[in-house]
């Protein structure tokens, strides 16, 4: 593709911006894929990063030599007081600084932003920073990765068209903060099978048992008529979530965040006769490294055509919404003030 340059600033340059590319392998082709964001913008090409804003002089010395003509900046302050003019912000800083990098965006009338979730820590702050930004004609969107996967987007189709069958019922676990690896889930559960609910009276029950911090049970959601369970580990070295998802005709299983992907279809039964059991196993890995590098292609789609992302904010804010309910009941052990204190 032609150069387009769209001026582009990250806050934020750690390892979700710069460190996960290969230091090794400068110019990325389109079999390489990627994992950052910036190799998912040299990938794609038609954008100029601008500016790169952080704290740490070590980051930012790495963020020069993958662009040689950006401007460094430790602070937002001082990316303002720059008045430096850029089409799209990527904020990719720790959650804490988001709402900082949202107003900015927000007061500069920057045109796009593309958001590490969660949007913020606060769910007020995030609906009320997403409404002034929408009444700006800002386009805001979050990566969610897996929105992007082309395995994915196969999966989803194969479930749409009923090869799978009605789901049964499924479960889901997690590590750290719901809202850390929880929007993940929840966006893609969504993306998959349709809106997601929480069953409140169940959820609040798991929060009278578990609270906040220890493993178990912690939710239990509404999915495509099916119920979902939630667990919570607290196993640090873990990391991204598993989902096992039950259909009429075929068992799902979603590993280490979609990097692998299990489908068992039924067989007969070795030993009972008559009945069926599913067995019949096929292994295949999710295209996390494509999935950025497709968001970003969607980016410069939309800049140049005015193609609209694949997912509207409010959809996405929604997800991270869920997520922040949940916690709320983990939170508070007590379920029914967990419901009047969390998110209506």
């Amino acid at each position: 593709m032609g150069e387009v340059l769209i001026s582009v600033g990250i806050v934020g340059c750690g390892e979700i911006a710069f460190g996960y590319g290969n230091p090794n392998q400068p110019d990325f082709g389109p079999s390489i894929g990627s994992l950052d964001h910036a190799s998912a913008i040299r990938e794609v090409g038609g954008f100029d990063v601008v500016a790169c804003v952080d704290p740490s002089s070590e980051k930012l010395a790495r963020a020069k030599t993958v662009f040689p003509m950006a401007g460094l900046y430790r602070t937002l302050q001082d990316f303002r007081d720059a008045k430096v003019e850029v089409d799209m912000l990527v904020i990719s800083s720790p959650t804490e600084y988001h709402e900082e990098a949202l107003e900015l965006a927000i007061s500069q009338d920057i045109q796009a932003v593309f958001c590490e979730k969660p949007i913020t820590d606060d769910p007020q702050a995030s609906t009320r920073l997403v409404d002034k930004a929408t009444a700006e004609g800002m386009t805001i969107s979050v990566n969610f990765l897996r929105l992007w996967d082309d395995t994915m987007a196969e999966l989803r189709s194969r479930i749409m068209s009923g090869e799978f069958g009605e789901l049964q019922a499924g479960t889901g676990v997690f590590v750290k903060d719901i809202t850390h690896n929880g929007p993940h889930m929840i966006a893609l559960l969504s993306d998959l099978l349709g809106p997601v609910g929480i069953n409140e009276g169940v959820t609040c029950a798991f929060a009278r048992l578990n609270g906040e911090g220890n493993h178990g049970a912690c939710a239990s959601l509404s999915v495509a008529g099916a119920n979902v369970i939630l667990h919570k580990l607290d196993h640090e070295l873990y990391n991204f979530f598993e989902i096992e998802l039950h259909f009429e005709k075929v068992v799902l299983r979603l590993e280490d965040g979609c990097r692998r992907i299990v489908l068992r279809k039924p067989v007969p039964h070795p030993e009972y006769t008559k009945l069926l059991y599913p067995e019949d196993i096929s292994v295949f890995n999710g295209n996390q490294r494509m999935a950025l590098a497709n968001a970003w292609r969607e980016w410069r789609a939309f800049f140049e055509h005015g193609t609209l992302m694949r997912r509207d904010i409010n959809w996405m804010l929604s997800q991270e919404m869920i997520c922040h309910q949940i916690k709320a009941m983990m939170v508070e052990k007590n379920g029914d003030d967990a419901l009047t204190k969390g998110i209506s």
